[in-house]
């Protein structure tokens, strides 16, 4: 098989394809490449749900930290765009954020903000927070861009709309698997982030030897 990655010829075999072979969606399969993943679609049509090449092209030059965008766009050997890659990081299990201090938590939830603030700045509607798309090592990361999209809403409003699923994702889905909450407590925490950015609420009270375990039932006592 051949591919340019933004001009840069690979040319590699069926056989040595399938050894790279880690992961495969609806519409693409993943392989890796040393520090490289290569997400290249099954197809040459790019469907409207796939990241097309003007958006992949507009959003690989946005600088993130934590909220990874493509990296170098592919091509076919008929020059047809057919997929971009994204940095390769190290997936930890999620339970190890039980074990994280909260001064490291927070410091992770601050890069993720400051994404958001970009990328708002840059018009990036964000879809897709689930699990899957989140990698825990030594940082946070939302490592996905396929569903994202080059928006068009006043930047208020995205913003608006990116903080909600952001923290939509972080109260429902990662923090459960920290530490599990009745009814009461989940309307505690939800009431005491009361809809800002995390950190600008977690970043209160918080003692030397806090986890996030510690902390959340701490304050949803």
């Amino acid at each position: 098989m051949r591919y340019f990655v933004d001009d840069v010829l690979y040319e590699v075999t069926d056989e040595e394809m399938e050894y790279r072979h880690i992961a495969e969606g609806t519409e693409s399969n993943v392989y890796r490449f040393r520090d490289e993943v290569f997400k290249i679609y099954k197809d040459n049509r790019v469907l409207k749900s796939k990241l097309d090449e003007k958006s992949a092209k507009y959003m690989k030059n946005i600088k993130t930290k934590r909220i990874i965008m493509p990296k170098r766009l592919i091509y076919d050997r008929n020059d047809n765009f057919c997929g971009y890659t994204l940095p390769y990081l190290d997936n930890c299990q999620k339970s190890i954020l039980k074990r994280k201090k909260m001064t490291d938590i927070i410091n992770e939830l601050k890069l993720i903000e400051d994404d958001l603030l970009l990328l708002k700045e840059k018009s990036i509607d964000l879809e897709d927070f689930t699990l899957d798309n989140f990698i825990v090592n030594k940082g946070l990361y939302i490592i996905d861009p396929g569903s994202h999209e080059v928006s068009t809403y006043d930047k208020r409003l995205l913003e608006t709309i990116n903080k909600h699923r952001y923290l939509e994702f972080m109260i429902n889905k990662v923090f459960p698997l920290v530490v599990r909450l009745n009814s009461d407590e989940k309307k505690k925490l939800n009431d005491y982030i009361a809809g800002e950015y995390l950190t600008d609420v977690l970043d209160y009270d918080i003692k030397e030897n806090d986890t996030l375990k510690k902390y959340i039932k701490r304050i949803v006592k």
